[in-house]
């Protein structure tokens, strides 16, 4: 979001994601999934250092999700929810990978 007195533009996930793909008629989401969903692109986002998700490929995904297995000690189950989560943003989006 760019702001009028020429400060940096930081990127914030929630009002892109819900610009993006919250309402849209395809392959509607439970409201749990879609929760679940931005907060792991809100984490995502945050963890690298808040750069648009146009900057970050293939690369810094594994680094994420290889954050979450090593330092966080996440379950697989939640390693596949936050890939999923990540991945379904970036279709949604029209961001390539």
């Amino acid at each position: 979001m760019a702001s009028s007195s020429g400060r940096e533009t930081t990127y914030d996930a929630a009002s892109s994601y819900g610009a993006g793909a919250r309402g849209d008629s395809r392959a509607p989401l439970q409201r749990r999934t879609e929760d679940a969903y931005v907060h792991w692109i809100r984490r995502f986002i945050v963890f690298h250092s808040r750069r648009h998700p146009r900057e970050l490929a293939a690369a810094e995904i594994a680094a994420f999700i290889t954050w979450l297995t090593v330092d966080q000690h996440v379950a697989a189950s939640t390693q596949n929810q936050a890939l999923s989560g990540i991945l379904f943003f970036y279709k949604r989006t029209r961001i390539a990978v």
